[in-house]
């Protein structure tokens, strides 16, 4: 009974991981300098993963007008973000620069001693 008692107020007491909020600015031109309308900004897509040039883990679409999206974190860890913009016209710019963020766990406690 102790051991469940102890397995439940663990699973009480330990916090949840925040999840990571993406937050954008969209870019105003085309990049031959002409202006782009929010107007003509489909969508913009975030991607994620591991490292910073790998981004297979999860990816989503949000509308222009949203400039921040929640992504779900499951757990420590490293997760990097890159984000691209797509036209009304379905082209998309390259990838922004990759932004990463590490939830760091501690280290595993030594039992010193059992009586």
């Amino acid at each position: 009974m102790r051991h469940v008692l102890l397995v439940l107020m663990l699973l009480v007491a330990t916090p949840a991981i925040a999840d990571d909020v993406v937050t954008v600015q969209l870019p105003t031109e085309y990049d031959d300098g002409s202006p782009l309308p929010l107007a003509q900004i489909s969508r913009w897509t975030v991607y994620w993963g591991t490292a910073a040039d790998s981004y297979n883990v999860g990816a989503m679409n949000v509308q222009p007008t949203q400039l921040s999206v929640t992504v779900p974190r499951s757990g420590s860890g490293t997760v990097c973000y890159v984000v691209e913009v797509a036209d009304s016209d379905g082209i998309t710019s390259s990838l922004s620069d990759p932004v990463c963020r590490t939830v760091r766990r501690p280290k595993r406690p030594v039992i010193v001693s059992v009586k």
